[in-house]
C-alpha cells in the first residue's frame, strides 16, 4: 500500500512537471510570436530606402518614388560646400571639403606632401595607405566628400596646379589615381576626381577653349580618368572650368555623356567646379548632375526650362538617381556626420607623412659624392635661402593644406645635429608673399586733392573694359575691397561684369626694397609713374597676388594707377605694399657660406608663384635666388641646392658650379626631418621624377602654343607630351622623366620575356652592388618597332619599387596584356594592337635603359 502511494505520488509529480514545462514552452512560443509580429510590423513602418540590407538600386528607387519634383530640383544644386538636405525624407547633406592633399575645410590636417611628391615615390601601395588615412581624417573633420584627386596631365611646365597632380605620364598618373581613390573611398568618403577634362593650364582657364586631336585626348589626357572610373569606381567626377571644342566642360555632351557615362559606364554623379556653369539647357542636357556652389542655372531656371519643354523631367530624375546612388554607396543614410569622430593628429599619421617625404625627395645631382654629409667631419653648416626657415608644403589656391605642424629645413637640420654642429642661418633670396598689407590712406593722394585729403580716385564702369563714362566716381581711402558677391555700389554698379580704375599719387614710406602688388580674383593692371609694372588682364577664378620688388626712395611721390575687372562670382581687389630690406642679404649669405664647412641653399618657389589661377611667369628661379646661389657657391664650393617647387625650374645659370642638387618638391609637414635624414645618409634617396626638367623653355613641347591666343589653345604637339617629345625629337633634357640618384648602385641582368596566350610575363634580376641598403624603381617601357600610325619612341607601361640590402638580388616580375601594346584608332574609335615586333626596355629612367629585349606579336 505504501509502495502504491509512493508510485502514485511520483506520477503526480511527473505530470505536474510536464504541465509546467508545457506552460513554459507555450509562454515562450507566444512571446516569440509576439516579438516576430512586432518586428514584422516595425519593418513595415521603415521605408525601404532606410533599410541598409536592401540593394542600393532598390533603395534609390524607393526614395525616388517618395520625392516631389521640387525636392528633386533641390538635389541638383548645392548650398556652398554642401548639397541641400531634405528634412521631410531625412535626406542628409553631402558635406564637402577641398583637397586633394587632404581635407582643408577646417584649416589644419595632416599634410603628407603634395600629390607631385606622391607620384615621385612611384609607390602606389604607399599612396593607397595615404588615401586611407586621408579618408579617415576627412571623416574626423566632419566631411564625407573630398574634392580630389587631380588627374590633369602636366602638359605645361608653368602650370600652377602641377603640385596637385601626378605628373606628365598617363600610366603613372593612372596607377597613383587608382590607389588614392581606393584608399579614400574605403573609408566611405566620396572622391571627386577632377578636372574633367584637358584642364592643363591656369592662364585664362575660365574661358579658354581647348582643341586637341582625338588620339592625343584618348592616349594622354583621358586614361587616368578612365582608370578612376573603371578600376577604382570613383563616385564623383568634377567637370572643369575651361571649354573643350567650343563647349564649356560643365556643359559638354561629348565628354560627360558620350564618353564618361555611355562609353565608360560611369554610374556616379558629375559635379561642376565652383562657378563653372554658364547656362541651363545645354548644361542640363549634357550630363552635369550637380551645380556648385548654388543653383544659379540648375535651380529656378531649370524649372522654367522644363516647363517650356527644353529639358525633360526624366533628365532631372537621372541626375537625382546618380546623386542618391552615391549617397547610399558611401553610407550617408546609415550614419551621420555628427557621429564621425576620432583624432586627426596621430602618431601613425605623423609617421606616414615622414615616410612619404623620405620616399618622394629626389637627388638630381651628386658630383664627387659630396652627399651624404659625413657627421664626423662637418662642424659648421650655413643654411641659406628664402625656403630655409619655412616649410613649403603646397602651391596656391584651393589645394593648399596647412598642417598640424610643419618642420622647416632649418628645424630639421637643427633637430638632426643638435649642439654638435654650428648652424649659421641667413634668410636671403626674395620670394613674393601670399598677401600684402593694404597701402595706408595717408600715403595716397587723389588727383586735384584738397589739403589733407587722402585716397585715390575710383572710377567704376558697368563693363569689363573700362569703356565709356564711369557709372560712379568717388574717392576711396584705400583699395582694399572684398565685395564677395555684392556690388561696389548697389543699384549703381553691376555686381558682376564691371571694371574699375583708381588713380592718384603714392608717397614712399621709406627707402630700400619693397614688394608692391595687387591681390584680386580677376584681371588687374598696375602702372607706376606711367610704366606698366603688373599686367594680368585675364579671367581668373581664384584670388591671387601679383607683385613686384621695387627700390623706392623715402617721401618721394610716384604716380600710381590700378585697373581691375570683375567677371562673375566673388570679387575682391587689394593694393598692397611691404618693406623687404636694404638689399645686402646676398653678401651676408656669402660670408656665412665662406665661414662654414658646407652651405645648403634652400631655394625654389612658394604658393604665390604657382598655384590655382596662377601659372608661373618664367621657368627660371627668381633673379635674386640665381644671384644668391652663384654668390654662395663662389664662397664655398661645397654647396648643396635644395629646391622646393612642383614645376620644373631652369638651372643653366648655376648648375655647372653646384655639385649637389636635391628636388624636394613640396614634402609636407615632415619635410625638414626627411631632408636632414637624406642629407646625412640616414635614409637613402629613392624618389624619381614624375616629369621632365627642360634645359631651356624653347625645348618644351608647348613652347609654340603656350599661352597662345587669349581665348583658345591648340595642343599641336599631339601625343608628344613630356618625355615623348624629348624622345621623338632627340632633345636632351636637363633631367629626364624617371630620373633619381641613390647612394648605392644597382645592376640589372637576366631579362626574360615569356608569352602566355595573350599575356606577357617580363622578368629581370636587380642587384644592389653598393655598400648601403637602397630602393630602386625599375621602369618598363614598350617600343612598337613598326606601326601603321605614328607612335612614341617608347611609352611607360610598368614600374616596381624594390628594396635591396647590399649585395642582395631580387627578381622583379611584370605582367602585361595586349592593351599595353595598343593605340587608339580614330577611324574605328577602337583600341588596336597590330601584329609585329615590340621591344621591352627595362630602365632606371626614361633615358637610362639597362636591359632590352623583343618579341613578336602574331595576328
Amino acid at each position: 500500500m505504501v509502495k502504491l502511494k509512493t508510485i502514485l505520488s511520483r506520477r503526480c509529480s511527473f505530470l505536474i512537471d510536464l504541465i509546467f514545462v508545457h506552460l513554459l514552452l507555450s509562454l515562450f512560443f507566444i512571446h516569440n510570436t509576439l516579438a516576430e509580429n512586432q518586428e514584422f510590423e516595425s519593418n513595415i513602418d521603415i521605408p525601404g530606402y532606410r533599410n541598409p540590407a536592401l540593394p542600393v538600386e532598390k533603395r534609390v528607387n524607393d526614395l525616388m518614388n517618395r520625392m516631389t519634383f521640387a525636392e528633386k530640383i533641390d538635389m541638383v544644386s548645392g548650398a556652398g560646400f554642401t548639397t541641400k538636405s531634405n528634412i521631410r525624407l531625412g535626406i542628409p547633406e553631402i558635406v564637402m571639403t577641398d583637397g586633394p592633399l587632404g581635407p582643408n575645410t577646417k584649416g589644419r590636417a595632416t599634410n603628407y606632401s603634395a600629390c607631385i611628391n606622391m607620384a615621385s615615390t612611384w609607390d602606389d601601395s604607399l599612396i593607397k595607405r595615404v588615401g586611407v588615412s586621408i579618408g579617415e581624417e576627412t571623416r574626423v573633420l566632419g566631411r564625407n566628400m573630398l574634392l580630389g584627386p587631380c588627374l590633369n596631365i602636366a602638359r605645361v611646365p608653368q602650370h600652377g596646379r602641377t603640385f596637385e597632380s601626378f605628373g606628365e605620364d598617363p600610366f603613372l598618373t593612372s596607377r597613383m589615381a587608382v590607389a588614392y581613390i581606393k584608399g579614400v573611398q574605403s573609408q566611405r568618403v566620396i572622391t571627386s576626381t577632377k578636372h574633367f577634362a584637358v584642364n592643363n593650364q591656369e592662364w585664362n582657364r575660365g574661358v579658354v577653349d581647348v582643341n586637341v586631336d582625338e588620339r592625343a585626348l584618348r592616349e594622354i589626357y583621358l586614361p587616368a580618368f578612365k582608370a578612376a572610373v573603371q578600376k577604382a569606381d570613383t563616385w564623383s567626377i568634377m567637370a572643369a572650368y575651361n571649354k573643350f571644342r567650343g563647349a564649356y566642360c560643365c556643359s559638354n555632351h561629348y565628354l560627360l555623356t558620350e564618353i564618361l557615362k555611355n562609353e565608360w559606364g560611369f554610374d556616379g554623379f558629375v559635379v561642376s567646379d565652383w562657378g563653372g556653369v554658364h547656362n541651363t539647357v545645354q548644361t542640363a542636357n549634357s550630363g552635369l548632375d550637380l551645380e556648385m556652389p548654388d543653383g544659379a542655372f540648375l535651380g529656378d531656371e531649370l524649372i522654367t526650362a522644363i516647363e517650356q519643354g527644353e529639358v525633360a523631367k526624366d533628365v532631372v530624375n537621372e541626375k537625382v538617381r546618380r546623386i542618391l546612388r552615391v549617397m547610399f554607396k558611401s553610407g550617408l543614410f546609415d550614419e551621420s556626420v555628427k557621429d564621425y569622430g576620432g583624432l586627426a593628429n596621430t602618431e601613425d599619421r605623423r609617421a606616414l607623412a615622414l615616410e612619404v617625404a623620405r620616399k618622394s625627395i629626389v637627388m638630381l645631382k651628386n658630383e664627387n659624392k659630396i652627399l651624404p654629409l659625413d657627421r664626423g667631419k662637418i662642424k659648421s653648416i650655413a643654411v641659406i635661402g628664402p625656403n630655409a626657415d619655412e616649410a613649403r608644403m603646397y602651391g596656391g589656391g584651393s589645394g593648399y593644406l596647412p598642417a598640424h605642424y610643419a618642420i622647416s629645413p632649418l628645424q630639421g637640420l637643427r633637430d638632426k645635429v643638435g649642439e654638435d654642429v654650428k648652424i649659421r642661418f641667413v634668410k636671403s633670396g626674395r620670394l613674393k608673399r601670399q598677401t600684402l598689407p593694404a597701402i595706408e590712406s595717408q600715403l595716397l593722394t587723389p588727383p586735384g586733392a584738397d589739403p589733407g585729403e587722402h585716397g585715390l580716385l575710383g572710377e567704376y564702369f558697368n563693363n569689363k573694359e573700362l569703356e565709356g563714362e564711369p557709372a560712379l566716381r568717388r574717392i576711396d581711402d584705400q583699395v582694399d575691397f572684398s565685395w564677395d558677391t555684392d556690388s561696389p555700389a548697389p543699384g549703381v554698379v553691376n555686381k558682376d561684369l564691371f571694371s574699375a580704375r583708381w588713380t592718384g599719387t603714392f608717397t614712399s614710406p621709406g627707402s630700400g626694397m619693397f614688394e608692391l602688388g595687387i591681390m584680386s580674383d580677376n584681371g588687374c593692371r598696375l602702372y607706376l609713374d606711367d610704366k606698366l609694372v603688373i599686367d594680368s588682364w585675364i579671367v581668373d577664378m581664384a584670388s591671387s597676388l601679383r607683385s613686384i620688388y621695387i627700390s623706392l626712395e623715402k617721401d618721394r611721390k610716384y604716380n600710381i594707377r590700378m585697373e581691375f575687372f570683375e567677371n562673375i562670382g566673388t570679387s575682391e581687389a587689394h593694393l598692397g605694399i611691404a618693406y623687404y630690406g636694404k638689399g645686402d642679404d646676398i653678401n651676408q649669405a656669402a660670408i656665412a657660406a665662406k665661414e662654414s664647412d658646407v652651405a645648403i641653399v634652400c631655394a625654389g618657389l612658394r604658393e604665390t608663384l604657382e598655384g590655382e589661377g596662377n601659372d608661373r611667369e618664367q621657368l627660371s628661379l627668381p633673379k635674386d635666388q640665381v644671384k644668391l646661389i652663384n654668390a654662395v657657391v663662389k664662397a664655398n664650393k661645397n654647396t648643396i641646392v635644395v629646391l622646393y617647387n612642383a614645376t620644373p625650374v631652369l638651372m643653366n645659370e648655376w648648375i655647372e658650379d653646384v655639385p649637389a642638387i636635391i628636388e624636394a618638391f613640396y614634402p609636407g609637414q615632415e619635410g625638414g626631418h626627411a631632408l636632414a635624414d637624406i642629407l646625412f645618409g640616414d635614409v637613402n634617396p629613392s624618389g624619381k621624377l614624375p616629369l621632365t626638367f627642360v634645359k631651356s623653355w624653347k625645348d618644351s613641347p608647348v613652347y609654340k602654343t603656350y599661352p597662345g591666343p587669349k581665348d583658345s589653345v591648340t595642343y599641336s604637339e599631339d601625343l608628344f607630351v613630356g618625355y615623348r617629345h624629348f624622345d621623338k625629337y632627340n632633345v636632351e633634357p636637363l633631367f629626364p622623366f624617371g630620373h633619381g640618384l641613390s647612394y648605392t648602385t644597382f645592376k640589372y641582368s637576366n631579362l626574360d620575356i615569356i608569352k602566355q596566350n595573350h599575356k606577357f610575363i617580363v622578368k629581370a634580376d636587380i642587384q644592389n652592388t653598393g655598400n648601403v641598403a637602397g630602393e630602386e624603381i625599375v621602369q618598363l617601357y614598350i617600343q612598337d618597332v613598326e606601326s601603321s600610325v605614328e607612335r612614341e619612341v617608347k611609352v611607360l607601361k610598368g614600374f616596381i619599387r624594390v628594396n635591396l640590402e647590399p649585395e642582395e638580388s631580387k627578381t622583379v616580375t611584370f605582367q602585361l596584356d595586349k592593351s599595353a601594346l595598343a593605340f587608339y584608332d580614330v577611324k574605328t574609335k577602337e583600341w588596336i594592337t597590330e601584329p609585329g615586333e615590340f621591344r621591352i626596355l627595362i630602365a632606371s629612367s626614361s633615358r637610362d635603359i639597362r636591359l632590352t629585349g623583343s618579341f613578336e606579336l602574331g595576328n
